[in-house]
């Protein structure tokens, strides 16, 4: 979970953005920075920001699933 995200996203958590998952040895593994971690299809991912409307790019929309929770 991150919490009190703001417009720009670290690029260094595209790869999980992206679903680069690769299989080595029957194990699905993925690329985080110079290392490669095993890869759980449970992984939930949530990004939370208290921006009302943000205003993000449109590849991370299209990577995303924006939710609005606020209460009107």
């Amino acid at each position: 979970m991150f919490e009190g995200l703001e417009t720009e996203l670290d690029p260094i958590i595209d790869p999980v953005l992206e679903k680069n998952i690769t299989k080595e040895a029957g194990v699905e593994m993925i690329t985080l920075g110079d290392s490669k971690i095993e890869y759980n299809q449970d992984f939930r991912l949530c990004l939370i920001t208290k921006l009302g409307n943000p205003l993000y790019s449109p590849e991370i929309f299209g990577k995303t699933m924006v939710i609005n929770f606020s209460v009107t």
